[in-house]
C-alpha cells in the first residue's frame, strides 16, 4: 500500500462520516461552528490540529503526480495553510467560515460534496477505482 493509498483510507471514512453528520444534524453543527468561533482557545486548538494533521500528511506523502494522489498532496497543504490562519489570524478564518454557514440548506449542499469526495477517496484507498 502506497503512503496515498493509506492517507485516503484515513481520510476517506473521516469525511464520510462527518458529512453524513453534517447532512442529518445540519442546524447542530452550524450552532457548534457559531460556538468555535466565538472561542479563542478553541480556534487555537483547531489551528494546532489542522497544521499538525497537514504537516503529517505532507510529511507521508508531498507528490505533486498528475494522477489522483495530487489529491492528498492538495489537502495536505490546505490542512496546513488552514491551520496556520487559525493560529495567526483566527478572525479572517471566522468570516470565511461564516459564509458557508450562513444558511442550513448551505450546510448541506457542503456536506453532500464532501460526501462524494470521501466516498472517492475511501475507494481508491482500497483500490477499487
Amino acid at each position: 500500500m502506497t503512503p496515498a493509498e493509506t492517507v485516503a483510507l484515513i481520510i476517506g471514512p473521516f469525511y464520510v462520516v462527518v458529512s453524513v453528520g453534517l447532512m442529518v444534524n445540519a442546524e447542530a453543527y452550524r450552532r457548534m461552528i457559531e460556538e468555535y468561533l466565538q472561542s479563542p482557545a478553541l480556534a487555537y486548538l483547531g489551528g494546532i490540529m489542522a497544521l499538525l494533521f497537514g504537516l503529517l500528511i505532507l510529511v507521508f506523502h508531498n507528490s505533486w503526480n498528475a494522477d489522483w494522489t495530487v489529491i492528498i498532496t492538495i489537502l495536505g497543504w490546505l490542512a496546513a495553510a488552514k491551520g496556520a490562519l487559525l493560529i495567526i489570524a483566527p478572525k479572517s478564518f471566522g468570516r470565511l467560515t461564516k459564509v458557508f454557514m450562513a444558511a442550513t440548506t448551505r450546510l448541506r449542499y457542503v456536506a453532500a460534496v464532501a460526501l462524494l469526495f470521501g466516498l472517492y477517496l475511501t475507494l481508491k484507498g482500497f483500490g477499487v477505482v
